[in-house]
């Protein structure tokens, strides 16, 4: 009995020794991953560039102001300086911003953040101009298609299309037909909400055609077209996905001038100001919502810390949500929303 007792009294301070060590070595290894990620660069000025696109939709405003803010935030944080050069690029010629990002380093910034309009064209001036001169490289939202950059800030699209594919299952009835469209070819981000709404509905029991082009979908006119033509070649369909809002009132026309508005379902992509009351009017049925603001932030701090010589993130992922008439008011104070309130 002594034995036995001795034994649970040996094994009882075995396991809290081990406890012990455990928790020291977590709490030792935190302090030291903390004391890591200090900065090593002692600059205290630096010039940064914006590179950006389509600068008047609300998704870019959001963003340039949660760069902007947080860029604020860490000179106070760390006692530095940071200017800020910022170009809008052409909203109809994707080449206009391979020439500003040429400009931006003739102007010696110390690195760059990028709101990629073409995934593709802007691939050599990443890698050549900057990668190749150890200038960071921040890819804000849309991907590109190299992985030489410093960081890459972006929700995953292809699981917000999925979240919009099952969002649309619980509005439409079970082998519904929905109509896929991809506004903006070339654009990876637009590729993949498309195949993760495709995959999305697909398993919530709809039946979602392949992604078709629209050509300039983002505009009313061209949406209403070729929703039009859709419902021509096939009055059974029953919903459409886009991956932007932009347009979506050129839906809206079209299924109320045949009469559809209370049987067709719309699901589409981000938000502002008229596509929240478009939604609590039930003339949306679903917008698929990423957090623009927050990959203004963590675009800029990922900047600042690779300029300070700090640990930096090559990929960073923001929520994404969905927007339906059951819970706008979430969504009202949304920088999105706030910024283009009427």
């Amino acid at each position: 009995m002594k034995k036995s007792r001795s034994n649970f009294f040996v094994t009882l301070l075995l396991v809290t020794c081990m406890l012990l060590f455990v928790f020291v070595s977590v709490c030792t290894g935190a302090d030291q991953q903390s004391a890591e990620n200090k900065p090593t660069e002692t600059k205290d000025s630096f010039v940064v560039g914006m590179s950006l696109r389509w600068v008047g939709h609300p998704y870019l405003k959001s963003i340039i102001a949660g760069a902007t803010d947080t860029f604020k935030d860490l000179e106070k944080e760390y006692g530095i300086s940071i200017e800020i050069k910022q170009t809008s690029g052409n909203d109809l010629d994707a080449q206009q911003q391979i020439r500003d990002m040429e400009d931006l380093a003739t102007q010696n910034v110390d690195a760059i953040l990028i709101f990629p309009g073409d995934s593709r064209l802007i691939v050599q001036p990443v890698e050549n101009i900057f990668m190749a001169n150890n200038k960071p490289v921040i890819i804000m939202d849309v991907g590109i298609e190299s992985n030489q950059y410093t960081s890459w800030v972006c929700p995953d699209f292809y699981v917000g299309g999925k979240m919009g594919g099952e969002a649309a299952g619980k509005f439409l009835p079970q082998g519904a037909k929905v109509i896929v469209y991809n506004h903006m070819p070339g654009n990876l981000n637009c590729a993949d909400r498309c195949q993760g709404f495709i995959d999305g509905a697909k398993e919530a029991g709809l039946a979602p055609t392949n992604e078709r082009i629209l050509i300039n979908g983002q505009t009313p006119d061209a949406a209403k077209a070729g929703l039009e033509d859709a419902l021509t070649a096939d009055p059974e369909l029953s919903g459409v996905f886009v991956g932007t809002n932009t347009g979506v009132t050129g839906f809206i026309s079209a299924i109320e001038e045949r009469g559809r508005a209370d049987d067709f379902k719309i699901i589409c992509f981000d938000l502002d100001w008229p596509t929240l009351e478009l939604v609590k009017a039930g003339k949306i049925a679903a917008s698929v919502v990423n957090d623009p603001y927050q990959i203004g932030v963590d675009s800029a701090k990922q900047c600042m810390y690779a300029l300070l010589g700090m640990e930096v993130q090559k990929r960073v992922i923001p929520a994404t949500r969905v927007l339906t008439i059951d819970n706008y008011q979430e969504f009202e104070n949304d920088p999105q929303v706030t910024l283009t309130r009427e």
